[in-house]
């Protein structure tokens, strides 16, 4: 889930350009990080000189192997820039050669990060065991559907268990960021292995690449939530008008904002058979926020008193979104206000704070998008008091970003008091908000734990399903 104390990556895409004087020396392997604060995210570019251009690729080894391609380059004497449009991102760099170094700054939808590369060898890609490999024991298309409300074309993966059918479905719906069909993060495609285990239980179904990822039309910076719950109810009457597909049978399986796309699909289309909620919030994204604020804060060792005027502050910078529509964001009263809470810390807590400075720039980047602003003023209970299918809602016990006791009560209240009586949750322990079996939770060990996902919790979402939709 991201909130305005998460980050966006980047997912990353190609790069062709002409040479430049200084072209030769980009020749080979670079490495460096992109600083977030609270975490450092690696990224490989490695160029080559083909028919006497420049060319290169970019990956993220944490996230995936795979390498994307670059385009759009400039190198005019040692000012090097290289764009990115399929995730509209910007890397701007001085080219030094003694030492080689690239200085720069990442930049992506309104965030600014710094990234330094220098020549490194490309990292071995992190071990994922339960990553699927074939030959598989069901069918797979590439799809496209369209999403007419929206005028665009979505493209995804189907799996289909092997047989006539009609076979029960699910609708994977990814949480926030750009997200591909697998939800790739840090190496791990989530919704790869829950497609492949649910596939082989008798379930197809179906994921597909966000608006402007991958393979899908549509402008994701400009979506909101409420687009993205429109892009869902595509998928379901594509799956609806398949031969081999249960109609009476298609439900939507969220994972953390998915768990607010998904009601919201609902009360466009209440004809989803049932929806599992996989570390979805029941809180609003500001009671979300302030909940992350703390544990961030209090990890890093923030004195009681520090913690407390951060909360109060965001309590006050987030009352601007409740300004009427087509008010300006006070983008320089934010930031002003920030620099003086800033100021006014002790200098032990500001030696502790200091990575939240990034993380404060990227949340600026982000504070006038129109998702922020979306979700800032939506309050999911009264859209959960609509939901009338059955509800499988899990959480992690070690989730630091939906966190579990709370969010699962909101859920089970709001459906209680909309009269759907037909809901299960379970709090699920030791696992964190990717549901993987973690120390702390916290989301720096994601690219740390080899496990994608955890076994038994995928069997109890399989059964469950199967039980309430019929084998």
């Amino acid at each position: 889930m991201k909130s305005p104390l998460g980050f966006v990556f980047v997912l990353l895409s190609f790069v062709t350009f002409s040479a430049a004087q200084t072209s030769e020396d980009l020749v080979g392997e670079w490495g460096g990080s992109i600083d977030m604060g609270a975490a450092k995210l690696r990224v490989e570019f490695t160029f080559e000189m083909t028919d006497g251009e420049l060319a290169g690729t970019m990956k993220s080894p944490q996230q995936s192997d795979q390498s994307f391609p670059l385009s759009d380059i400039m190198l005019e004497g040692d000012q090097f820039t290289a764009t990115i449009p399929a995730v509209a991102g910007t890397y701007t760099a001085t080219l030094n050669t003694d030492p080689k170094k690239l200085a720069g700054t990442w930049e992506q939808l309104g965030n600014k990060l710094p990234l330094n590369l220098k020549p490194e060898k490309a990292q071995a890609p992190p071990k994922r065991p339960q990553d699927p490999k074939p030959p598989f024991p069901y069918l797979s298309e590439e799809i496209e559907f369209e999403n007419k409300s929206a005028n665009i074309t979505l493209a995804g993966t189907l799996t289909l268990p092997k047989g006539d059918g009609p076979f029960p479905a699910a609708i994977l719906i990814s949480g926030s960021g750009p997200q591909n069909r697998d939800e790739e993060i840090m190496g791990h495609r989530p919704f790869a292995v829950i497609a492949d285990h649910l596939t082989r239980e008798g379930i197809a179904v179906l994921r597909y690449d966000d608006r402007g990822v991958g393979e899908s039309e549509g402008d994701f910076g400009n979506a909101t939530t409420k687009d993205f719950a429109t892009d869902a109810n595509a998928a379901w009457e594509f799956l609806s008008t398949h031969a081999k597909i249960n109609k009476e049978a298609i439900g939507m399986i969220g994972h953390s904002e998915g768990g607010y796309i998904a009601p919201l699909a609902f009360v466009d289309n209440p004809k989803a058979a049932y929806h599992v909620y996989l570390a979805a919030p029941g809180l609003s994204l500001r009671v979300i926020a302030q909940q992350q604020s703390k544990i961030l804060l209090k990890q890093a060792g923030l004195s009681d008193e520090a913690i407390t005027s951060a909360i109060t502050l965001n309590e006050e910078l987030y009352a601007y979104y409740d300004a009427p529509d087509g008010s300006p964001f006070p983008v320089e009263e934010v930031s002003r206000r920030t620099k003086e809470w800033w100021e006014a810390l002790s200098p032990e807590d500001k030696k502790k704070a200091e990575p939240f400075k990034t993380i404060q720039e990227t949340n600026m980047g982000n504070a006038e998008t129109p998702w922020t602003k979306f979700l800032m003023t939506y309050d999911p209970v009264p859209t959960l008091e609509n939901v009338s299918c059955p509800v499988l809602a899990l959480n992690g016990e070690k989730d630091t970003q939906v966190l579990p006791e709370p969010n699962l009560k909101k859920i089970e209240e709001a459906l209680d008091k909309g009269g759907n009586k037909n809901v299960e949750t379970h709090k699920i322990p030791n696992l964190n908000h990717l549901f993987q079996n973690a120390k702390t939770g916290a989301f720096t060990e994601y690219a740390l734990i080899e496990e994608t996902f955890d076994i038994p919790t995928l069997e109890l979402i399989s059964s469950w399903i199967l039980k309430t939709v019929g084998d």
